[in-house]
């Protein structure tokens, strides 16, 4: 209890945290984002998450590859039946 109460380093840890949000994984924005897009901002984007929303992020997106990859090698196949 003293530490927390008297701690530098704990009270601006405990500043900087932010609420997390539960992650809204929707196949839309994957599909509005350019190449052409800025890269530093996206950095600083996922700069401000935390590891758990990075790591929940990057498997709905793996999945979200994984899916698409499975129905374009369907699709593929059948065009040469």
């Amino acid at each position: 209890m003293h530490y927390k109460k008297h701690s530098r380093t704990y009270k601006i840890k405990n500043a900087r945290k932010k609420p997390e949000k539960p992650s809204k994984f929707d196949e839309s924005t994957l599909r509005r984002i350019s190449p052409e897009r800025d890269l530093n901002n996206a950095r600083k984007k996922y700069m401000q998450l935390s590891k758990e929303e990075l790591v929940n992020r990057l498997i709905e997106v793996e999945q979200y590859v994984a899916e698409n990859q499975k129905r374009w090698v369907a699709n593929h196949f059948e065009q040469f039946k």
